[in-house]
């Protein structure tokens, strides 16, 4: 199935997301857990502390999602906040919500610091929250107006972490609705870019990901490894294992499966530690595939079996339609015709879903398209009116210029022939009086 190859990377950019988004640590599965800390939740705190304690939650947001948590909860009893420290609060909320999957309070919030008197900073963060929002909720016409807003505040941006989060957002949606050109050229803006060592793991990662659904990636690419041991040093357990799924994925389209169970089974322990299902389910996924190859059933079989019950909720409807499939593929070779019957009908139903999914993302942006050129179009439309009316009130005025210098001429004219008049009269006068005067008489 040539989609196992092109498509399937597009989910785990989407977690990638929820982490430049929300900023949390692989060790997510203790993000929740209660610490020990001591602190008066009914403390009344200055503005000045509270300002400390909103810039500490956001700080650790990466180093400790604990405290993070905890300082949103004390910060959010305080009723001396001021209106922007309120933006402030509301946005790193929105975060929290956003991770327990509350996304429609989560999108009211950050909508209302959009239209609010927030700081630019604070809107544009919300804005590329909403990106992400746009995301599970396959919301993509929704995605595609908060991108390109996102787009358009970019150059508007000083603060380098966050214009960085939102050159990674973009290029993590064009990815989700498969536009890879497109992402491709927000990479080479990020390359140009001072980057944090995290940001240069997502960098090499995204840079792979595009590459590898253009079909411009081959399996010895030294870029890989590079990738690999960037994202490892900076204990990015997320981002290295998806570069992992991919190599190995790399090594099933040039038919040596032995490399590629001898690239994921060493990471499977890792893979489990970062406690995200669709990571996992992927991960045995490629493994089920892998024993396909080499015609080891019953391990493909196993395998197959783990990713179906870790995606047991479709929450990755093409990783369903793979295993779906596979375990068709597998049932049928053991001549369980009853059952591969069954599977076959739920990768039927499944796939079609999936299609019509990719039906949506396609019109959404092409929607967009036309959208956005009906704007240039009517943008253009009113220039050339704006133009025209421009030039009728130029040649108008000029008419009427002319028309003054016309009747100034005019004037200038009847002053000078009755000047001219009056001088003629009085020299004729003067002509008639001599021609009549006699010297002899004196008359």
């Amino acid at each position: 199935m040539k989609r196992d190859s092109t498509i399937t990377f597009n989910y785990f950019s989407f977690i990638v997301l929820f982490f430049i988004v929300c900023n949390l640590t692989s060790n997510s599965s203790q993000a929740f857990e209660i610490k020990n800390k001591t602190y008066n939740k009914k403390q009344a705190l200055t503005n000045e502390d509270i300002s400390t304690k909103l810039t500490l939650a956001d700080k650790h947001r990466i180093s400790d999602p604990t405290l993070f948590k905890e300082l949103l909860f004390e910060l959010r009893e305080q009723a001396n906040i001021t209106t922007e420290q309120q933006y402030y609060l509301d946005l790193l909320y929105s975060y929290h919500l956003t991770f327990i999957g509350k996304y429609k309070i989560a999108e009211s919030k950050l909508n209302n610091i959009i239209y609010s008197n927030a700081n630019n900073l604070i809107k544009f963060r919300a804005n590329y929250a909403l990106i992400y929002i746009s995301m599970p909720k396959r919301d993509w016409l929704g995605g595609l107006k908060y991108l390109t807003k996102n787009i358009s505040l970019l150059p508007t941006i000083d603060n380098n972490e966050h214009y960085q989060n939102g050159l990674v957002t973009t290029i993590i949606f064009y990815n989700k609705i498969r536009q890879y050109k497109l992402a491709l050229s927000y990479i080479n803006k990020l390359k140009n870019q001072p980057l944090t060592k995290i940001n240069s793991c997502l960098l090499k990662q995204l840079s792979l990901e595009t590459k590898f659904n253009l079909n411009k990636l081959i399996s010895d690419d030294g870029l890989i490894d590079d990738a690999i041991e960037t994202c490892e040093q900076v204990k990015f357990d997320i981002a290295t294992n998806i570069i992992i799924i991919l190599k190995a994925k790399l090594y099933l389209n040039d038919k040596t499966p032995d490399k590629a169970l001898s690239t994921l089974l060493p990471f499977i322990v890792n893979t489990n530690n970062t406690h995200y299902p669709m990571l996992i389910a992927e991960m045995n996924n490629v493994i089920a595939k892998a024993y396909w190859q080499i015609n080891d059933i019953d391990n493909a079989q196993v395998y197959a079996t783990k990713a179906l019950t870790i995606n047991k909720g479709m929450t990755n409807i093409l990783q369903g339609v793979e295993t779906y499939f596979l375990l068709y593929q597998i049932a049928k070779k053991q001549q369980d015709l009853s059952l591969a019957l069954r599977y076959f009908e739920q990768y039927s139903e499944i796939e079609k879903r999936h299609l019509e999914g990719e039906k949506a993302k396609h019109l959404a942006f092409q929607l967009a398209e036309h959208n956005s050129f009906a704007q240039e179009s009517q943008i253009k439309l009113l220039n050339e009116q704006n133009n025209a009316l421009a030039a009728e009130q130029a040649l108008a005025k000029t008419q009427a210029a002319n028309r003054k210098l016309v009747i100034l001429l005019l004037g200038v004219v009847i002053l000078a022939f009755t000047f001219i008049g009056i001088r003629f009269s009085r020299s004729h006068k003067r002509v008639k009086e001599l021609a009549e005067y006699d010297p002899l008489t004196g008359i």
